[in-house]
């Protein structure tokens, strides 16, 4: 359950805004106290109380995994990590707040096939973002690329949100691509666990985009 618009996070952060709501957690927009009409957003991991020892322990693997991710990430189409923190029991990470819509909320307002143009230099700023995570060493694999992971910022540009099930890929690992992405934007390979030529998994999916 979302927390209460008005509510404070960390002494530093107000709640102004819920961005997207899941079984495992929330997105906040968030206000800076200290710098008002500053933005960011936080993401929260909420641990059901029901939730078993395993399952806790498997979320807040993915969860810490994700902040381990995004730390090392600097580029123009991923939004940037700021800082995590734990409150009442919860695990929260801060980052760089991306004002627009998706592309995926673009894709159903629109009345009509897209701007050609648009999508073509949309897709090449994704093509790029996978290209910068693609030769990170060991490489990121993205592994549910997809409209409502897209965001199209009010300047026209895109940038990439979402880290949660991406990973390092390992050769040795059939898991790089085990099937946890949306099937219907999926590669071949991420349907088929296929373990060699990692950084192809990633590549296939702005073509599925494209179709959409």
């Amino acid at each position: 359950m979302a927390l209460p618009i008005g509510e404070i996070l960390d002494r530093k952060f107000k709640i102004v805004q819920v961005l997207g709501e899941g079984g495992m957690g929330t997105v906040y927009k968030v206000e800076l106290l200290d710098r008002p009409g500053n933005y960011c957003a936080v993401k929260e991991l909420l641990i059901s109380p029901s939730t078993s020892e395993e399952e806790r322990k498997s979320a807040i693997e993915r969860f810490n995994k994700e902040i381990d991710l995004l730390f090392g990430l600097k580029h123009p189409r991923i939004p940037s990590f700021m800082l995590s923190f734990q409150e009442r029991g919860n695990y929260y990470f801060v980052m760089e707040f991306v004002p627009g819509q998706s592309l995926d909320r673009k894709l159903e307002e629109n009345k009509g096939p897209l701007n050609e143009e648009d999508v073509i230099k949309w897709m090449m700023q994704v093509c790029e973002a996978l290209s910068y995570i693609h030769s990170r060493n060991p490489p990121i694999i993205l592994r549910d690329l997809k409209p409502g992971n897209i965001m199209l910022t009010n300047s026209g540009d895109v940038q990439l949100i979402d880290f949660g099930i991406a990973r390092r890929f390992d050769p040795n690992k059939r898991t790089n691509t085990e099937n946890l992405g949306t099937i219907s934007y999926a590669s071949p390979e991420h349907l088929g666990s296929i373990t060699d030529r990692g950084q192809r998994r990633s590549a296939q999916n702005p073509g599925k985009l494209v179709q959409t």
